[in-house]
């Protein structure tokens, strides 16, 4: 299940929601390689014996940065929100990127003129694109000059109600919670992943002196929570875009049902 229906080549459309199958084919690639890492080959150790490789650590890394990569995906294409909000809500996230590329860009360098131009371009057009929303239209200046300086993505309409201005920018956190995730599933899953993501010192007792059962136990909950993400990101993608449904539609229905399943079981009702 981890082939989320390839896109390549479906028309030349340039507009916001042409670019989310960029971020499912990033989604897709880090399947992929989980997939691998799912595999827990065999190898010889110094004693002969065979014995099976299995990095926790990179799988829970991984599986998290999947979980935020799908939370970026929701909250700019699926969030339960106007449509006028979730194209300015790309429009800054895009802008973002011209801004973080200009800081590692090294546009000072004359070999890098050309590009300088291009992406002045870029940047330039976005910003047109931005004060062309109907949504940043009805905010009032200041809120548009704040939003604009600091290419400020992560807002919601009830984040921006906020008196305090450093509360408009909501976390990552935040988005995550915002796909309707259970928060009891998140808070669970988190706890089991942090005992091998960070390099503290409980973390790194941990892995060494892991036994069987941890292992399993490990190998149960990574499994699961990429089932569910991959659920979410299936079943979130298939109610937007005609393609997507078109995949969903040509699954078994077992494939149907446990897609389904998982979705129901780790998602509230939004």
């Amino acid at each position: 299940m981890l082939t989320i229906y390839s896109i390549e080549k479906r028309g030349t459309s340039k507009s916001w929601l042409a670019f989310s199958e960029k971020i499912a084919k990033k989604y897709l690639f880090q399947g992929t390689t989980l997939q691998n890492l799912f595999s827990f080959e065999f190898y010889k150790n110094s004693n002969e014996k065979e014995a099976r490789f299995i990095d926790f650590s990179s799988i829970f890394i991984l599986l998290r940065t999947q979980l935020e990569n799908y939370a970026v995906f929701h909250h700019l294409f699926i969030g339960n929100c106007h449509t006028d909000e979730k194209i300015l809500r790309f429009r800054l996230w895009e802008l973002d990127g011209y801004l973080t590329y200009e800081r590692i860009g090294n546009f000072d360098d004359p070999k890098n003129a050309i590009k300088k131009i291009a992406h002045d371009k870029g940047k330039e057009t976005c910003i047109k694109a931005i004060g062309e929303s109907i949504y940043f239209q009805r905010l009032d200046q200041n809120t548009r000059d704040y939003l604009v300086e600091n290419a400020l993505w992560r807002f919601t309409d009830n984040s921006l109600k906020n008196k305090n201005k450093n509360e408009w920018n909501i976390r990552i956190s935040g988005i995550i919670a915002n796909t309707g995730i259970k928060h009891d599933f998140l808070a669970d899953w988190y706890a089991v992943s942090s005992r091998y993501i960070h390099t503290l010192f409980p973390s790194v007792v941990h892995m060494d002196v892991s036994n069987e059962e941890d292992e399993i136990m490990a190998q149960y909950v990574s499994t699961i929570q990429g089932a569910f993400i991959t659920s979410f990101f299936i079943t979130d993608f298939a109610s937007k875009f005609a393609y997507a449904r078109e995949f969903f539609d040509s699954c078994s229905d077992s494939e149907k049902e446990v897609i389904n399943s998982f979705s129901k079981l780790g998602k509230d009702k939004l």
